[in-house]
């Protein structure tokens, strides 16, 4: 956001915050600065920067702008198996969930748990068969 200009002598800016774009509150660790950083959110958020005009009065308000948190992806984690040589088997997984968008899949196999590689199959499911 730009500096606030005008006025006479130093500008001095205040942050606010609300939950719904109308009841406003001084933002939480705000000192006089012209941006802002958030504290970790888990709720949408409006902010707003209002600069007093230095030595002239009145203030003016920024337009606000929504923070919106969006819920972490979650899916679930296969089980451990053992399978015979020559055999497959099949996990089926629950449909990841969370975030925003349109979540993709991509299965990676590994012979030791560290060096991962790209499975050559069942690229965007959620379930795979070996």
């Amino acid at each position: 956001m730009e500096v606030a200009t005008g006025g006479l002598g130093t500008i001095s800016y205040q942050w606010e915050q609300s939950t719904d774009s109308t009841n406003w509150s001084n933002a939480t660790g705000t000192s006089n600065t012209a941006n802002y950083t958030t504290p970790i959110l888990t709720s949408n958020m409006y902010y707003r920067r209002k600069a007093p005009a230095a030595n002239c009065g009145g203030t003016i308000s920024s337009n606000s702008a929504l923070v919106t948190v969006a819920a972490n992806i979650t899916q679930s984690n296969p089980d451990p198996t053992t399978i015979c040589s020559g055999s497959t088997h099949y996990f089926d997984l629950t449909v990841a969930s969370g975030g925003i968008g349109t979540i993709t899949y991509k299965w990676q196999q590994s012979t030791n748990g560290s060096s991962w590689s790209d499975a050559q199959i069942a690229k965007q499911q959620s379930a795979l068969k070996l």
